[in-house]
């Protein structure tokens, strides 16, 4: 049976994804529709990145009460509703509004689709999730490659994103509605007839070194998102479709990376996998900041 419960799940990660980073090579060109400085634009970025920040802590909540198929089903309209507005943005407040709005359903649909991964992989008696996140990886290549596509052709994008849209939410919600109903982890289900409230928990001494790092990895995975298409037609002088496939490597590394990753530290452990793909990162930041 090809539609089974795995790759339908798989298909939301793909295209979660695939509707980001279908936006990421363009905002070379949002600049340039603006007619913003680097700076004024960082400001219209910063939306998708404060509605996640506002929605997180709530979206646990959310998909308790809809449940994680649910939450995908309606989370993913607003989702993709938001970044296809993205291209309508006329300054930079519109753009953070914009972005704001598809921040804020994208934590949503990201914790509703983990949660349904891991229940699809308890009730599987095997891994999935990494193959998962290895498939979100797939979706930043092929909406990295697309955007490239559009922006090297010059179709505008207004209609870029749209089009991204109408062929990602036709496609979740017939994914969403295949879903299987399953019941809660037993986890979970030991907290559900208890009222939970919003609190914040400090890491502990011997879990901040663990914090900071993947502050780090998330630092530089941000930065590579948001500024790399930038970075490669503004400082690298490259083309627009050389700007997306600089984009695209990029993805490409990650998948690679979580693809193998279960194999990686089975094989050599956390401890050293970590150690060694930091200084690897590292390395290519190096390599990328002396390469002008």
């Amino acid at each position: 049976m090809f539609f089974t419960p795995a790759r339908l799940i798989m298909t939301i990660f793909t295209l979660h994804s695939f509707v980001l980073t279908n936006w990421f090579p363009r905002i070379p060109d949002m600049q340039t529709k603006l007619g913003v400085s680097t700076g004024e634009l960082s400001l219209g970025l910063l939306g998708a990145a404060v509605g996640t920040l506002v929605a997180l802590p709530f979206a646990g909540q959310i998909i308790e009460w809809l449940s994680p198929r649910r939450s995908i089903f309606i989370a993913f309209v607003f989702y993709c509703l938001g970044y296809a507005l993205v291209g309508w943005a006329w300054s930079v407040p519109s753009l953070f509004a914009f972005l704001f709005l598809g921040g804020l359903f994208l934590p949503v649909v990201d914790v509703a689709m983990n949660v349904e991964a891991d229940r699809i992989e308890a009730s599987l008696g095997r891994r999935i999730m990494n193959t998962c996140h290895g498939f979100w990886s797939i979706g930043s290549i092929l909406g990295g490659l697309m955007g490239a596509g559009f922006a090297s052709l010059e179709i505008d994008i207004r209609w870029h994103l749209a089009i991204v849209a109408v062929i990602s939410v036709p496609i979740a919600l017939t994914v969403a509605a295949r879903l299987p109903r399953l019941p809660a982890r037993a986890a979970e289900g030991a907290d559900s007839g208890k009222r939970r409230r919003f609190s914040v928990a400090l890491p502990t001494l011997a879990l901040l070194p663990l914090c900071i790092f993947s502050f780090g990895m998330l630092l530089v995975e941000a930065a590579a998102l948001d500024w790399s298409s930038l970075f490669m037609r503004s400082v690298m002088e490259t083309t627009p479709f050389g700007a997306g496939i600089g984009f695209a490597a990029f993805t490409i590394a990650m998948a690679v990376g979580r693809f193998l990753g279960d194999w990686a530290a089975g094989r050599f452990g956390p401890v050293a996998v970590a150690r060694t793909c930091g200084v690897i990162g590292l390395a290519g930041l190096v390599a990328l900041v002396t390469a002008t």
